[in-house]
């Protein structure tokens, strides 16, 4: 929501396939958000709305992904302030207070899953590879936080991180 709650950003599935970023004035009437809405972006992962209402933040992209900034007036994109490559997974955006930074959680893409010959007491997800007992070693994801300067561009990696896949839950400011 702007900071002023005049407006709401969000994203929404249009069909079982298809989500929309849309912007919604708070004075609209009642009803369904699509008569009300504007769909800004196409095929979000997330978005979130600037502090001005001026502004959505959209994370786009199937096999790369790029956080830009969009107009909300015209819905035309302003600019691109990162990309990832398509190893990272990044998470929702949460925007600062006062709207300077974007805190992102980026998920790395985990090793791929390791065989060794099973041997009981073994601590492993046991498959069967040419009908003999492996022990499967899945090494878990890491998912580290970064600070994007929404005025620069400038992207600073925090100096923490969690395992597991930053959907698991949101951050706040």
């Amino acid at each position: 929501m702007s900071a002023d709650g005049s407006m709401l950003g969000y994203s929404n599935f249009v069909s079982a396939s298809s989500r929309a970023g849309r912007v919604l004035r708070a004075s609209a009437a009642s009803g369904s958000d699509q008569g009300a809405s504007r769909v800004l972006v196409r095929n979000p992962m997330t978005t979130a709305l600037s502090a001005s209402g001026q502004l959505m933040y959209a994370i786009t992209g199937t096999r790369s992904q790029m956080l830009a900034a969009y107009a909300t007036a015209s819905g035309q994109q302003v600019k691109v302030l990162h990309s990832w490559s398509a190893a990272d997974q990044p998470g929702p955006v949460v925007m600062d207070p006062a709207g300077g930074y974007a805190l992102i959680p980026v998920t790395a893409t985990p090793a791929r899953p390791k065989l060794s010959p099973f041997v009981n007491g073994d601590h492993c997800v046991v498959v069967f590879a040419d009908r003999k007992p492996m022990c499967e070693r899945v090494t878990p994801s890491r998912t580290s936080f970064v600070s994007i300067n929404l005025a620069s561009g400038t992207v600073t990696t925090l100096p923490f991180s969690e395992s597991g896949p930053a959907f698991w839950g949101m951050a706040a400011w």
